[in-house]
Formats: structure tokens, sequence, C-alpha cells
């Protein structure tokens, strides 16, 4: 089962406002931050990064790249990342998100317009 740390992934090459998401392409590093809300994270609570399975890791960090074109696919050298690998776990401490799975990244992901609905923010 999954638990609600109060964690926020911060894209190291993002952007700093959701309106301009879809004018963001490139390539970085996602960190995550111990912390509750976008408005008060600080580099300085910083726990760890995603590794190119989308998996935490303390110092593994991946390159992760976001596509020009529709529907703006991130991806990493293991493949796409989405929140639709039905081999992933639920879950299931979520009211709204219960029947999402854990992210992750491999080449058989096939990404969904539910991918798109999550934005790269930045410090």
């Amino acid at each position: 089962m999954l638990r609600s740390l109060g964690l926020t992934a911060i894209a190291g090459a993002g952007i700093a406002h959701a309106q301009i998401t879809d004018q963001f392409t490139g390539r970085g590093h996602i960190m995550v931050l111990n912390t509750s809300s976008i408005m008060t994270a600080e580099l300085g609570n910083y726990i760890g990064c995603l590794d190119a399975s989308g998996a935490l890791t303390e110092s593994n960090c991946a390159i992760f790249t976001r596509s020009d074109d529709e529907p703006h696919v991130v991806s990493t050298s293991q493949g796409n990342c989405s929140f639709a690998n039905a081999a992933m776990p639920t879950n299931t401490d979520s009211y709204y998100g219960d029947r999402n799975h854990a992210w992750s990244c491999t080449a058989a992901n096939i990404v969904q317009d539910m991918d798109r609905l999550y934005t790269i923010v930045s410090l």
C-alpha cells in the first residue's frame, strides 16, 4: 500500500507556472522534496530524485525528457513514463487516485490522456 508522505516532485529543467506547461520541452532531473505544498517547497528539503524506472532514489538520478509533440510524453532511457501501467501498485490510500497506478517508465508504457494532467513545476 502506498502512503502519502507529503512529497513533491520537482523537475530540474521545469517551468514556473502550469499555464505554460504545454510550451515546455526539454531535459532534466526530477527531484523529490519533503513538503506538502509547492508554494513552500525549498531545495534544502531535497530527499532524493527519480531514477530511469520512475522510482525514488537517493543518488541515481535519471535524465527525463519531455517531447515537443502532443501528447508531450515524458520519458527516460527505459521508456515512456505513465500512471497507467497495470503492473504497478495502485494508490489505495488516495480517495481521488485510488485507481491510478504508481508512476513508472518502461518501453511498454503507452502514454494515456491522464498523464498530461500532471504538471511539471520548478523552483
